[in-house]
């Protein structure tokens, strides 16, 4: 149990409250403040953009534990990639991932109704994505997809010559 103990310490730099919290060298010990190295902070970047590029992201049900192993990570990895680089956690990483992808979906995909765009970007229901668009887009769906396919306007404030006819 101490080895435990005494292992856990090492990795997360917490003084033995046992001891008089001093270390081996007579200096009192400081509590280390952890942090993911540039070098693993680079590996991890690279793991996830793997798993953005494949649009993983969609899959609406993943577990958690499926989610570290599709990136490749160990949970601790995961969790401190999400805590201390990107300062967000993975669910709100995930949901900003698909609400951009739905943003770029309700402008260029215009025959797709927002259910069916909720569901490819990985929404398990419509009522859901609606609330987490609004969080992050200020805008339902529908107003988003309305405000972005206005007409073309020219420089002199008029519609171009086809439109309105």
């Amino acid at each position: 149990m101490k080895r435990l103990f005494a292992f856990l310490r090492s990795l997360f730099g917490t003084p033995d409250t046992k001891s008089n919290a001093s270390s081996s060298m007579g200096q009192p010990s400081q509590i280390r403040s952890v942090s993911v190295s540039s070098s693993l902070s680079e590996r991890l970047q690279k793991k996830a953009d793997a798993w953005v590029k494949k649009k993983l992201y969609r899959v609406p049900c993943s577990t958690y534990d499926a989610v570290i192993a599709e990136m490749g990570m160990t949970k601790y990895q995961f969790q401190q990639y999400f805590d201390k680089v990107l300062k967000e956690d993975f669910r709100t990483w995930r949901t900003k991932l698909r609400v951009e992808e739905a943003k770029e979906l309700l402008v260029s995909r215009a025959e797709l109704s927002a259910c069916k765009i909720a569901t490819l970007v990985g929404f398990s229901d419509r009522s859901n994505f609606t609330r987490q668009f609004m969080k992050y887009v200020g805008m339902s769906p529908a107003e988003y997809r309305a405000r972005d396919s206005r007409p073309a306007v020219k420089n002199d404030g008029e519609k171009p010559e086809n439109e309105g006819e």
